[in-house]
């Protein structure tokens, strides 16, 4: 940066706003410019240096040699590569970022790209190619190489089996009406496996191999590459060398080749993925596949060595992190039992009676597991919550002892123990542990007996008026996003007196209302019998209106045998878990990019990790780039009285990015990875982690490390906070269920032990203030390991590709019109409610906007205004992402002019205002009060523009004006008129 060059490009630059014209000028002015002056010696040593070395006879013979045999120099491999298109890249893009010829890509068949879309990991994984898919068109001049090359690929056979009759086109270069050229198909030809077939002309001269690999999984990414000079054709798979064959050189290709099939039709039977297609001018040897294969796809079961990984010298491979020579535990503290964070206070307990901050858990019952929860003095249970069991014929309670055991007492955990009277032969203990922030884990043990078990259900009775709405969290086994609604979802409960939802085993299920509820949790299925039930979460509306959830772990008789102990691990808290900070409404968010200035600069920045990772998702600071001035932005923001909130994902660690390889990666993976895992493909690689495994402690060391290098922390952006399925017992998860089939975990103890630990690692180090840290968390709420981050974001689950099986949260296909009114469709108001009001969960809410696949739509203002007309009833605050910033920008202006973050401002909800009325329909209106000033927020949720007539309700008013405009509003007496657009909404200022 501090070289002549550098200057001239950035003065150029400034003069003509033109990055090419500047660098072209600077290198012409640069050539004219003299050698610095060196000492003697130096100048000899540097003009001796720029001289070009002339090679011995033996240097020439070695290298003939090596060219004979195959082997190419690391730097001819690199520069060998004449085309290259990674569509794990962009999601609109498909010219090639590397080509010899041209780099543009026609769609055909399609007229957007059709993306493989990773919605766990919000990554893409590849072009989809063949039946409703997309076809790229490249020119083959300069790209396809002739006489001598390599085309090599990494698929994924998404939708069809290895062994199915049908053809799925990779790649061709065809042409009926060009004679005597090179064409060729990639494909999976039948039931005859993987091929290449190329041809010369149609009277001769053609070669088809093919070969069929064997248990290909449905959903499984693969290596193909085919190399080609007039010694050999040969076809690899999976980095092996499986078939060769001999034709004449190819002197010319046909005009153009495809990715997919140019026919709609002809090989078009299935869908598959292709992460990233790359052409050579060298007919790469066994070895250089074997090497780029593992490269492409770490997973390979193929061995590599050293001289072989050595053959890809433009690989950039980082230092090895210095926590594994030592792997220590930092902030242990945390998890001790006397240990109590603020806002919390301890816990205390007298006559069965468990009191945390806000909330209570009576168990004074014979029977009971709990007689009453209370939150915020609303008591939420309508009858005790009780496990009913049936054993012999005999449906039963399973009494509890009043008589209640203090195992533990401390300030930070209690645990108690009860004990159950033996009836039909039958025994149990239950152990209850208690922490400061209100979650209560329970352990229920049935001992052995002769007499087996046909049914065990718990059933947990609510207050009709607290039961309005149900948020619940999946747990699919396989590799899946909890986005998806038909795995976490949140809704209003209907009013009919009948079964009201239904469900398989979920992870998380809660039930309130927008004061408070109560959550049940559970990490496994473990004992529930059978497996694979619809029917074993049961909502329903009681003829006494009371709402009963009912967990029906067993329904039909239990294979355990004498020999087990049966252990049931579930888990209750009360909700909001905890009180918000002071002046929480006056935060604002951004990123700390240089271009967020002046009020776009957010009180709180989420240091994102591009500006210092050695690669994407990098946990670990010690690799880190561009420290010094990274140093300097946070002191300068840290002086300025910014949060400092550095990104991390709780779940993904890097092994490839490009050119990058994280060293580490391999025995994370192998010690602390989960089963299943994040397949591979393209130039992106991540995997996952459990943080039931060392990943806790070596994330703890990121952060703390992190603040050390860095200057200052305030608290951690934490991504992918949604529990996951594990099975694999190496990083803590899974469990053999009785027929003896290994089944996942879904942890959440490690994930709230994570948190604790940075959390109180902040809290020391800044001299006990309470860190700012965000859980992002779309759609998936476990307030279990959630309690101890400030913020919740939210948000990215309405991304339409999770609606794909749910038509009726998008808007009419094909409508330009309507798709501007996106979230009017995505978000229906009673989501809103359950998910987005922060009274209930006991956290600030954050608004993520996600019109990120749409970018016909993302800068219109009026998708935007229809996002804030419905997320500002909520009381939420916005990241403004993905959408139309300057119209959040707005907010945040009216917002900051009206004080919204003083002591004493209110919020009164629509549902509860009867102050500020209208009586046209879908209209509502949430309102702030801060003295005698208040700020309404009116929205027109219908799809017709509206005049609305607003009656003030004992409000004096003296002046009332748009709060965007500042433009006086008519007013008549206590009455306010305007006129709304659909979908839209007014901010109206009342002095």
């Amino acid at each position: 940066y501090s070289s002549p060059v550098y200057t001239m490009v950035l003065t150029g630059f400034r003069k003509q706003a033109n990055w090419q014209e500047a660098v072209t000028e600077a290198v012409k002015r640069a050539a004219t410019m003299p050698l610095p002056k060196l000492p003697k010696d130096k100048l000899t040593t540097a003009v001796n240096s720029t001289k070009p070395k002339t090679e011995t006879t033996k240097q020439q013979a070695k290298k003939m040699s090596s060219r004979k045999s195959g082997v190419h120099s690391p730097s001819s491999l690199k520069t060998a590569i004449c085309f290259n298109a990674d569509y794990t890249l962009s999601d609109d893009d498909v010219n090639a970022q590397q080509a010899a010829g041209s780099r543009q890509g026609k769609l055909i068949n399609s007229n957007k790209p059709k993306i493989d879309f990773d919605l766990m990991a919000h990554t893409i994984r590849g072009l989809i190619v063949g039946n409703g898919g997309s076809t790229v068109r490249y020119s083959s001049a300069g790209n396809l190489p002739v006489e001598h090359g390599t085309i090599e690929l990494v698929v994924k056979n998404l939708n069809w089996d290895w062994d199915d009759k049908d053809i799925h086109i990779f790649m061709q270069g065809s042409s009926a009406r060009e004679k005597n050229v090179g064409k060729f198909y990639l494909y999976k030809y039948r039931a005859g496996g993987i091929a290449i077939y190329l041809e010369l002309n149609h009277s001769g001269n053609k070669v088809f191999l093919r070969y069929k690999p064997k248990n290909w999984q449905k959903n499984s990414w693969h290596h193909i590459a085919v190399t080609y000079s007039p010694q050999e054709i040969a076809l690899y798979i999976d980095g092996i060398k499986v078939k060769t064959g001999q034709l004449p050189p190819i002197k010319k290709w046909c005009k153009d080749f495809y990715v997919g099939p140019a026919s709609s039709r002809f090989g078009c039977s299935g869908q598959t993925t292709i992460g990233n297609v790359t052409i050579y001018n060298l007919a790469l040897t066994q070895e250089e596949i074997k090497t780029v294969a593992k490269e492409r796809l770490p997973e390979l079961k193929i061995n590599i060595s050293s001289q072989e990984e050595n053959l890809l010298s433009n690989k950039i491979i980082g230092k090895s992190s210095p926590w594994f020579k030592q792997r220590p535990k930092l902030a242990m503290e945390a998890l001790n039992s006397a240990t109590v964070l603020p806002p919390w206070q301890p816990i205390t307990y007298h006559n069965r009676q468990i009191r945390v901050w806000g909330r209570s858990y009576k168990l004074n019952d014979t029977s009971a597991l709990f007689r009453q929860i209370t939150t915020q003095k609303l008591p939420i249970l309508a009858k005790p919550i009780e496990l009913t069991i049936k054993s012999a014929g005999k449906r039963y309670q399973l009494n509890f002892s009043r008589q209640v055991k203090i195992i533990e007492q401390a300030a930070g955990r209690l645990k108690l123990s009860r004990t159950s009277k033996l009836a039909n032969g039958i025994s149990a203990t239950l152990e209850y542990l208690i922490e400061y922030d209100g979650m209560i884990w329970c352990q229920l043990k049935i001992k052995p007996h002769a007499k087996p078990i046909d049914y065990l259900a718990l059933m947990v009775p609510l207050n009709s008026d607290i039961a309005q709405f149900i948020h619940y969290v999946g747990a699919p086994t396989r590799y899946e996003s909890q986005d998806l609604p038909k795995n976490s979802f949140s809704m209003a409960l209907p009013k009919d007196k009948k079964e009201l939802f239904s469900s398989a085993f979920k992870t998380n299920v809660w039930l309130g209302n927008n004061q408070g509820g109560l959550l049940w949790f559970a990490q496994s299925d473990q004992y529930w019998w059978p497996k694979e039930r619809h029917d074993v979460i049961k909502v329903t509306r009681q003829s006494n209106n009371t709402v009963e959830l009912k967990l029906q772990l067993v329904t039909q008789n239990l294979p355990y045998g004498k020999r087990h102990e049966l252990n049931y691990n579930f888990g209750f808290m009360a909700t909001p878990v905890k009180p918000l900070p002071p002046h929480w409404r006056a935060m604002t968010f951004s990123a700390q990019y240089d271009a967020f200035t002046g009020l776009k600069r957010g009180t709180n920045l989420i240091y994102w990790p591009d500006e210092w990772r050695f690669m994407t998702l990098d946990p670990d600071p010690t690799r880190a780039l561009h420290v010094d001035k990274v140093k300097a932005k946070i002191a300068r923001d840290h002086d300025t009285g910014h949060k400092i909130i550095p990104y991390w994902t709780r779940l993904h660690f890097p092994t490839q990015m490009g050119d990058k390889i994280n060293p580490d990666a391999e025995k994370v993976r192998d010690s602390w990875g989960t089963i299943p895992n994040r397949p591979g493909g393209g130039s992106h690689q991540m995997y996952r982690a459990s943080c039931n495994s060392n990943w806790q402690d070596y994330l703890v060391w990121c952060v703390n490390k992190w603040a050390d290098i860095m200057g200052h922390i305030d608290g951690v952006y934490i991504d992918e906070t949604q529990p996951i399925p594990n099975s694999n017992a190496k990083s803590g998860g899974g469990y053999t269920d009785l027929a003896g089939v290994r089944r996942p975990t879904f942890e959440f103890f490690g994930s709230r032990n994570l948190i604790k630990r940075i959390t109180y690692s902040i809290w020391k180090r800044n001299h006990a203030t309470l860190p700012y840290s965000i859980a992002h968390c779309s759609a998936t709420y476990m307030m279990q390991a959630l309690s101890f981050y400030t913020c919740m974001l939210v948000g990215e689950h309405i991304y339409s590709g999770y609606f794909a099986n749910n038509p009726e949260f998008l808007p009419p296909e094909g409508d330009a019109t309507e798709k501007l009114y996106y979230y009017s469709y995505a978000l229906p108001m009673d989501r809103l409610r359950a998910e987005c009001y922060w009274k209930q969960w006991g956290a600030v809410m954050i608004w993520l906007p996600c019109l990120k696949n749409q970018r016909d739509i993302w800068k219109n203002p009026i998708p935007t205004r229809d996002m804030l007309s419905r997320i500002m009833q909520a009381d939420m605050l916005v990241w403004p992402l993905f959408c139309n910033a300057d119209e959040v920008y707005k907010t945040w202006k009216f917002r900051q002019e009206f004080g919204i973050g003083d002591d004493g401002v209110t919020f009164t909800p629509y549902w509860e205002n009867n102050r500020i009325t209208t009586k046209q329909k879908n209209v509502v209106i949430g309102y702030y009060k801060n003295g005698k000033k208040y700020l309404l927020i009116v929205s027109n949720l219908a799809r017709n523009a509206q005049k609305i007539t607003l009656n003030c309700h004992n409000i004096q008013l003296k002046t009332v004006q748009n709060a965007e405009t500042h433009q006086a509003l008519p007013t008549t007496g206590n009455t306010i008129t305007c006129t709304i657009p659909r979908n839209d909404y007014l901010a109206i200022r009342i002095n």
